[in-house]
């Protein structure tokens, strides 16, 4: 289990996404932060005023260089990129296979909350392969 938690501007807004996008339950709460579980995480978000979030990115599908996310088996990485596409949630990287025919094949594609967080969604074969180097 991870915690990890960061600034946003509207905490309404990012409720709904963590809730209603990402599927996350929410948690403790007050009217300027929230706790969320997330795939048995705990993500907070506490509410910063006015900043603005600008990732650099990487190579030329754009993958940002500083993200959070989770790793799945790939059959629930594919129901989550279906529910994307079904709530026409847009991809801030296509769903994709990296590493493809190499040790670490993975399936990913990343979304942006709210407050600009890039979320990346990893599918793998086995989990059994993800910190695999040979």
């Amino acid at each position: 289990m991870f915690h990890i938690a960061f600034p946003i501007l509207n905490l309404k807004e990012t409720i709904r996404f963590y809730t209603k996008v990402l599927n996350a339950t929410i948690g403790r709460s007050t009217s300027n932060w929230a706790d969320f579980n997330w795939h048995e995480n705990q993500i907070t978000v506490q509410v910063a005023g006015n900043f603005k979030k600008k990732t650099p990115v990487l190579g030329k599908e754009g993958v940002p260089l500083s993200h959070f996310g989770i790793v799945l088996e790939l059959s629930e990485w594919h129901k989550i990129k279906q529910h994307m596409l079904t709530n026409n949630i847009p991809f801030l990287v296509q769903p994709r296979i990296v590493f493809e025919g190499e040790v670490g094949e993975q399936h990913s594609f990343f979304v942006e909350d709210p407050n600009g967080y890039s979320i990346e969604f990893k599918g793998f074969k086995s989990l059994d392969s993800v910190f695999q180097s040979k």
